[in-house]
């Protein structure tokens, strides 16, 4: 083989080298910032948080393992802790994930609304996670998870007497950089209830309650909010209906840009 071309395919070889360190460089790059994601995960709710002190927070974890995949995209290669990982309420939607999950990862603190939960998947999660090492806390109205430079300030429930829906957890997160209000499958007597405790609902972007039900999002707290992004996580053709056309008009005429995961994949809010 002539030496001239046996030395461009070592240059070739350097280079292609060099361009994979630079590309897993910058990835490594992109999962160290801090950020809100609403995760792809179908029909259900997952959402992770890198906080600006590169802790890991999940909101939910959805049905099944998709939530999983979905980390594993998001995360920094080496790290498979979760510092924190909240249950909203024990629907199958929000929880399911919460199973082979706590096989697979270190969860430090596991955190639910305080209901009891009455189904066998939701028994069979709070036995997992009291198997782990992770402690077990719950959060209501008046709580507050933060950091140097983030505030999750719990709005609701009041205490864990609620069930399914009605005492879905609602928090509103805050950074320098951005307000979101999670909602969770929280319907419209909560968010009347909200609006009604004088409670500041201001944020930025909405995660729209319920995957875009009727049942949420009402004009009134659509209003109360005031934020300029509304983030639906749907799954695609779901047999609920979600989001409903009344719910997409509501957000529309109230100002909002909507995205979808069904539609957009997931979607990433700057903290």
């Amino acid at each position: 083989m002539p030496q001239e071309l046996t030395t461009w395919r070592r240059l070739a070889l350097v280079m292609l080298l060099c361009v994979s360190i630079i590309l897993v460089a910058h990835e490594e790059y992109r999962r160290g910032q801090p950020r809100l994601v609403v995760l792809d995960v179908g029909q259900g709710d997952a959402l992770y948080i890198r906080t600006p002190e590169h802790q890991d927070i999940l909101i939910d974890a959805g049905r099944g393992d998709q939530v999983i995949s979905q980390l594993t995209r998001e995360m920094p290669y080496s790290d498979r802790t979760i510092e924190l990982a909240i249950a909203t309420h024990f629907d199958a939607d929000h929880i399911g994930g919460f199973e082979p999950l706590l096989k697979q990862m270190t969860i430090k603190l596991f955190a639910t609304n305080g209901a009891t939960p009455t189904t066998k998947l939701g028994n069979e999660v709070m036995e997992l996670a009291t198997q782990e090492p992770a402690e077990l806390i719950v959060l209501h109205a008046g709580a507050r998870v933060s950091g140097d430079s983030y505030l999750l300030d719990v709005l609701w429930p009041r205490d864990g007497s609620e069930s399914a829906n009605k005492g879905s957890l609602v928090a509103l997160l805050k950074t320098a950089q951005a307000s979101v209000m999670l909602t969770g499958d929280a319907d419209n007597s909560v968010e009347r209830s909200l609006i009604a405790s004088g409670a500041d609902l201001k944020a930025d972007v909405l995660k729209v309650g319920h995957h875009g039900s009727k049942s949420s999002s009402s004009t009134e707290f659509l209003q109360s909010v005031g934020g300029a992004r509304a983030l639906i996580s749907v799954g695609a053709t779901n047999r609920y209906g979600h989001p409903t056309e009344e719910v997409i008009e509501r957000l529309t005429q109230a100002g909002y840009a909507i995205e979808r995961t069904d539609q957009d994949g997931s979607i990433t809010v700057p903290l």
